[in-house]
């Protein structure tokens, strides 16, 4: 039996190459053995992701509610109305794995990718489908409406129009995209939170 000393991934440990588990975290040696995928398999927990993203639908509708009086009020612009709910609901989600399922960071690490990748396929169907419907309408629509009896437009007005236009699409997408990166941050972030609460809570 060889004495050599590995160090635990997940600790820090010196622990013996022989060894089953790290005797100070009681992680398996043989977790570190596998592959990338195979490690994040084995600490992904399937039910607080459940658990999160239920939590993440039942703030999403709190959200909506809470931040429509800003909406309303004309405080903030339907965009911010948008990212403020999505981002919240997600944060919350996160806070909620990393402390009903993960055990240190590292596992906080796997549940929160895992997280945010669903809540990311997720949004990209619903858009996705959203999308492609409306330009299917329009599309239809515009072959029933448009036609020749449209009225004529000046030249400089039509391109005064597309340059505006392709302005606020490129606002638009900035915006989305600016949401989709800080939501992502506060599914990780959320995540790690959790951990961070309960070892504190722990530790007094």
């Amino acid at each position: 039996m060889t004495n050599e000393k590995i160090f635990c991934s997940s600790c820090g440990s010196a622990i013996n190459e022989s060894s089953v588990f790290c005797k100070k975290c009681g992680r398996s040696v043989h977790l570190y053995e596998k592959n990338i995928i195979q490690r994040l398999n084995d600490r992904i927990n399937i039910l607080s992701i459940i658990l999160g993203l239920l939590i993440s639908a039942i703030f999403l509708v709190l959200c909506s509610l809470f931040y429509s009086l800003f909406l309303y009020n004309q405080i903030i612009d339907f965009i911010i109305y948008m990212g403020l709910t999505i981002i919240t609901a997600i944060f919350f989600g996160g806070l909620a794995i990393g402390i009903l399922g993960c055990s240190d960071y590292y596992d906080a690490k796997s549940n929160s990718i895992t997280f945010v990748l669903i809540i990311i396929n997720i949004f990209a169907i619903i858009f996705g489908f959203g999308f492609s419907t409306a330009i299917g309408l329009a599309t239809v629509l515009s072959g029933v409406f448009g036609g020749s009896n449209s009225e004529p437009t000046s030249s400089s007005m039509e391109l005064e129009s597309t340059s505006s236009d392709l302005s606020y699409s490129v606002t638009f997408i900035l915006e989305i995209l600016m949401i989709g990166i800080l939501a992502i941050v506060a599914g990780i972030g959320g995540c790690y939170l959790g951990v961070f609460l309960k070892k504190f809570v722990a530790d007094e």
